[in-house]
């Protein structure tokens, strides 16, 4: 049997000279601060929690702290490599890359999270009819995610995205957003529908049925808060790829269209430019790279806080 208190500046065995106020018993932690105190342990995870903070604090705040209009091109400084008025440099048109940057960053990242969210609400509604219902609900919902599963991923979003072609500013956005969403709800439904085919057998869920509880409340009040680790750590990878999706799409030319930057669409812009002016290209790709990583170190952190079979304490 696993220990049930964790004992400040122990080694080995040895608790002798221990007050009390060094000891910690596990079992009247709470989930949230169990979760909590593994968590705080994972330092890359905290890491990148501050630093993606950081990042979506800058892009909210762009319209503060840019030094420019991200628009505005300064007609005396093409391809300027980076300067004291434009620490980032400039494009090809003389716009100043920081401001774009930021300004991207709004774009890049709340097609990110407003994917994930979308994803995650549609992927649960449907993994957990299909697990708790099972029978033909199952079947018809699992081919459903087969069929979608068997399109090449890149060649699907690229023919979904010609039918937004022309289309720009917030209803362009909004497109983006059901487009990634259509390709990446197959993940989460899998895995809810994985779980709740676990859950629906367990006691605790046969004692709600056997006292009337209807299946709504068994799957909003049981099923899905003892499911809600596995979501959590989808949600914060789902962040990842979304961004990865849309940075591909505006790269080629089907995401985001200008005048409205995004970090893809910079990528795009700053590619034919590349071997005189890199800091075209440099800088949006360290904001994917950098966004990315840490999605992913604190979607592993998220893992190991969130897991209740750990026996990490």
């Amino acid at each position: 049997m696993a220990t049930d208190s964790i004992h400040a500046g122990m080694t080995g065995g040895d608790t002798s000279g221990l007050g009390e106020q060094d000891t910690v018993d596990v079992r009247h932690l709470g989930f949230v601060a169990l979760a909590w105190r593994r968590f705080r342990k994972h330092k890359l995870a905290l890491v990148a929690a501050v630093l993606l903070i950081m990042l979506t604090g800058s892009a909210i705040l762009a319209p503060w702290v840019s030094p420019y209009d991200p628009n505005h091109g300064d007609f005396s400084a093409f391809n300027s490599a980076p300067t004291s008025a434009h620490p980032m440099g400039t494009d090809f048109t003389g716009r100043d890359i920081l401001s774009r940057v930021l300004y991207g960053g709004r774009i890049s990242l709340l097609i990110g999270f407003s994917s994930m969210l979308t994803a995650i609400v549609f992927g649960t509604m449907l993994g957990a009819v299909a697990g708790y219902f099972g029978g033909w609900v199952d079947n018809l919902i699992m081919r459903l995610t087969d069929v979608v599963l068997s399109f090449p991923l890149y060649l699907l979003l690229f023919v979904l995205s010609a039918f937004i072609a022309g289309q720009s500013g917030g209803k362009n956005v909004l497109m983006i957003v059901l487009i990634i969403m259509a390709v990446s709800w197959t993940y989460i439904a899998r895995l809810l529908r994985g779980e709740f085919l676990s859950l629906k057998e367990r006691e605790f869920v046969q004692a709600a049925r056997a006292v009337g509880t209807g299946s709504a409340g068994i799957i909003t009040r049981h099923l899905l808060p003892n499911a809600i680790a596995p979501i959590v750590v989808n949600a914060t990878l789902l962040v990842g790829n979304s961004i990865i999706l849309e940075s591909v799409l505006s790269f080629f030319g089907f995401g985001v269209q200008p005048p409205t930057s995004s970090w893809g669409s910079m990528l795009a812009d700053g590619l034919p430019n590349q071997a005189t002016a890199p800091w075209g290209t440099i800088y949006p790709g360290m904001m994917i790279l950098l966004t990315v990583l840490s999605v992913n170190l604190l979607g592993d952190g998220l893992r190991d806080a969130l897991d209740p079979f750990s026996t990490k304490k």
